[in-house]
């Protein structure tokens, strides 16, 4: 039906049973791409998402407060991760300095970010530049699924790096 195909496929039957038997999954992006998100929108798939971001994500999850949107990773129909992005951080210095906010433009301000609450690229899939291009992809396409689920503009995406994991770069 319509309404199935516009949510996109969430985690299918088969998703399920390469997660339980991964399979390594490599090689170049243009090999194996083209990379697309998923939104998550359906109790169902919210749980799929927090399953695999629980048993993978070095952090594990946890529930997210304020406005949020998850997002499958797929590599062409190949389930690759999870992303997702909520309320940022209320106050950050280090942010609020480069911007140049003060507390009131920053209270007024604030509804227009989003930050990265969890991103995972399961472990078993290993494609150069995956992660660069995914955040690519989130920050073209969550502006306007932002915009449709809470009716707001975004003006900022903030993401954070575990430094002794991953180079950030």
């Amino acid at each position: 039906n319509n309404q199935a195909k516009r949510r996109g496929p969430g985690i299918g039957s088969s998703d399920l049973f390469a997660l339980a038997n991964p399979v390594a999954l490599e090689g170049s992006l243009q090999e194996l791409g083209p990379a697309a998100l998923k939104r998550v929108e359906t109790l169902a798939q919210n749980r799929q998402w927090r399953d695999l971001v629980g048993a993978n994500h070095y952090l594990g999850y946890a529930p997210m407060v304020g406005r949020a949107i998850k997002y499958f990773i797929y590599l062409k129909d190949t389930l690759a991760g999870a992303i997702s992005w909520g309320s940022p951080c209320w106050k950050l210095s280090s942010r609020d300095a480069f911007i140049g906010w003060d507390a009131s433009t920053r209270q007024a301000n604030l509804q227009r970010a989003a930050g990265n609450h969890r991103f995972l690229i399961l472990p078993w899939v290993h494609v150069k530049n995956l992660a660069s291009h995914v955040l690519s992809l989130a920050a073209k396409q969550m502006p306007k699924d932002w915009k449709d689920l809470y009716g707001l503009d975004l003006y900022l995406l903030e993401s954070f790096v575990d430094v002794s994991r991953f180079k950030g770069t």
